[in-house]
């Protein structure tokens, strides 16, 4: 719908909210010109007197866009402190939920949460899911373009470094143009995840950024073929060892351990029968190294085509010849498998990543 609409619908959602409080005697909402700085005020007769309330509609509610509203109705409360700002807005996330809290505001979105706090009156509705998640601009943030920007953001190398639109699309590999990097940045400032000063922009939150990219992240895109090799599990993988580093010598090619296999090397936690691998070159090559047959079931190497090279991203070599994932790509596919897969990501995250991030 156009803002308009949105606003019709939200002043009415509010105004239908208002009127379920047994006690309200009567609610009167009076839109107002944009000079004002908010959409409507509001009118509410109760039984011990009235309240006022000024109301912005936000069909965006990302955090930062909160805070702006926020910032705004503390200048209208100096002029007049006997108001009640709300927010009315698609979606109010939980973290938006707290700025709004934080600064006093009150808010009511079109999934059903509000907090509404004024005098006598006191509603609270919580834990509505986002049913306009499709439509939000955050999950552009996980196309797999927009995914090496990310992984460059939460290498635990790059951790406290301030970063030029310039240096960041310079450092993502496979490369991206200067405008796209300038593009997932500000969808990332929008949600607070970075902060922009005049030393450049900086990642503040690295965990709940993993952890929103692991909700949204697809491992499925990955080809998969099912291997079976009759070597002993500790002779297939040092075989594969040297297979990866053979690969990932040759031009436009590339292959690292992953999943299971990665974690194992990284944060030792789950052993499993399978070696998993990542594996950008010629199968077939491949197979007849090793002895490889393709089964349908019972097999003891998974080999997956990545559905992008930014798996490869930062891959970390250990001392017997190995190549793996890097932590990050590690936590993102074992987390995606759930189970024991759910656990050897928490290991990722307890052993490797949030020492690195120094606990933001």
């Amino acid at each position: 719908m156009n803002e308009r609409e949105f606003e019709k619908q939200g002043l009415q959602r509010l105004e239908a909210v208002l009127r379920e409080v047994p006690f309200v005697k009567g609610v009167k909402v009076e839109q107002q010109p944009p000079q004002t700085g908010w959409d409507a005020e509001v009118a509410v007769r109760t039984r011990s007197g009235s309240l006022r309330l000024l109301v912005e509609c936000k069909q965006r509610s990302e955090p930062r866009f909160l805070r702006e509203a926020s910032a705004r109705f503390e200048l209208a409360r100096i002029k007049r402190p006997d108001v009640y700002p709300v927010v009315v807005a698609s979606y109010v996330s939980p973290d938006s939920a707290a700025i709004c809290r934080e600064h006093g505001v009150g808010y009511l979105d079109l999934a059903g949460n509000c907090l509404l706090s004024v005098g006598e009156i006191h509603i609270q509705r919580e834990n509505f899911e986002n049913p306009f998640r499709e439509k939000r601009p955050l999950v552009a943030l996980f196309s797999p373009k927009a995914e090496r920007v990310l992984r460059a953001l939460l290498q635990p190398e790059n951790w406290g470094q301030n970063w030029t639109f310039r240096d960041l699309a310079d450092h993502v590999q496979p490369g991206v143009s200067l405008g796209y990097v300038h593009k997932v940045m500000q969808a990332l400032r929008d949600e607070e995840y970075v902060q922009q000063s005049g030393d450049g922009i900086r990642l503040r939150k690295p965990e709940p950024l993993l952890l929103e990219w692991a909700r949204n992240y697809r491992f499925e895109r990955n080809k998969a073929r099912r291997c079976f090799s009759l070597l002993r599990p500790g002779q297939l993988e040092a075989k594969l060892a040297e297979v990866i580093n053979d690969v990932d010598s040759l031009p436009n090619c590339a292959a690292a351990f992953a999943s299971f296999t990665a974690a194992g090397r990284i944060a030792p936690y789950v052993r499993q029968n399978r070696v998993w691998l990542y594996v950008q070159a010629d199968f077939s090559e491949m197979t007849k190294r090793i002895e490889l047959k393709e089964v349908s079931s019972g097999e003891n190497v998974v080999i997956f085509e990545p559905y992008d090279e930014g798996v490869f991203y930062q891959r970390e070599r250990f001392k017997d010849g190995g190549i793996a994932t890097g932590a990050v790509q590690t936590y993102l596919d074992v987390n995606a498998s759930g189970g024991q897969g759910n656990e050897a990501a928490e290991k990722i995250l307890e052993r490797v990543l949030r020492p690195k991030w120094g606990g933001a």
